[in-house]
């Protein structure tokens, strides 16, 4: 299904390639696949969430048909007014068809402290700014004493690992011998990373950072300066992290967060970080748009 997303079905909102798995695809491989309404962010949420109702209930309806018990209205509290309202429509829509629920959580990063460097790389993610925010900072990946703490009836939970139960063991796709694949998702590439500098840039353009800081920081950095040394050694710089105190850790946690793929000819590839990457190479200003 990815690979005929990416190849076949993509989409280019804002002339940045992504790869659209659509209804269509989902009948085309429907055989052994479990399928829930998806989170607040999901289709059948956000035409509930516009109040286009009909178009919730028709696509509702379609799954429904495809899936049977193997589609579950999937409900989640991440403590914000519009995903209640939303939830509560659809377990309308999920009692009055007798479909199971089951409960999920939003963890876009691991830790609760992982917010704002969440949030800046959702701002930044097409090289260009975008004004987007989550609601809140409880995307985070939750425990089983706080999932279970949000209060959900019983029958919700037993649902939800009703589902692990039904899942067969299966190996990842990166594990599989390259030859078992058809060659043409296989590319080899090189796993881009944020820099140090990459990852202040970011900052700099979200927060704001005036240019008496960046293009120091970027001098020192150029010379193969640690960040720790950077801001010992450069007294303005020092002032601005002491009075952010938050941007150290959003620089600790961006640096090395694997941004991509970089696609490379055969001749240059030398080196450890060069992989067998089983997906379509669709290049926007020279590398691959991926979901890392």
């Amino acid at each position: 299904m990815n690979n005929e997303a990416w190849t076949e079905n993509y989409f280019r909102p804002k002339s940045v390639e992504r790869g659209l798995l659509d209804i269509r695809l989902l009948e085309k491989f429907k055989e052994d696949l479990i399928v829930t309404t998806a989170c607040y962010y999901g289709m059948i949420p956000m035409f509930l969430a516009d109040k286009k109702f009909e178009k919730a209930l028709y696509y509702f309806n379609q799954l429904n048909d495809l899936f049977d018990d193997d589609f579950y209205i999937e409900i989640a509290d991440h403590d914000f007014p519009d995903e209640k309202r939303v939830f509560d429509r659809l377990i309308e829509f999920g009692k009055k068809n007798n479909k199971k629920f089951i409960i999920a959580q939003d963890a876009h990063y691991l830790n609760e402290s992982d917010w704002a460097a969440h949030e800046l790389l959702i701002a930044t993610r097409f090289n260009y700014f975008s004004n987007f925010k989550f609601p809140n900072h409880n995307f985070y990946l939750k425990n089983s004493e706080e999932m279970f703490n949000l209060g959900f009836d019983d029958e919700y939970y037993k649902n939800t690992i009703e589902i692990l139960d039904k899942v067969e063991e299966y190996s990842k796709i990166m594990d599989r011998k390259t030859d078992t694949i058809n060659r043409h998702f296989i590319n080899k590439g090189r796993i881009r990373k944020l820099s140090l500098l990459d990852a202040f840039k970011k900052i700099c353009k979200y927060k704001m950072v005036p240019t008496y800081v960046y293009f120091p920081f970027k001098k020192r950095f150029e010379r193969g300066e640690y960040l720790d040394k950077i801001i010992q050694n450069d007294g303005k710089i020092k002032n601005y992290f002491e009075s952010n105190p938050s941007f150290y850790g959003i620089l600790k946690t961006l640096t090395g967060i694997k941004t991509g793929i970089i696609p490379l000819k055969d001749e240059y590839f030398e080196g450890t970080d060069i992989i067998d990457f089983p997906y379509p190479i669709l290049k926007q200003s020279n590398y691959i748009i991926s979901q890392w």
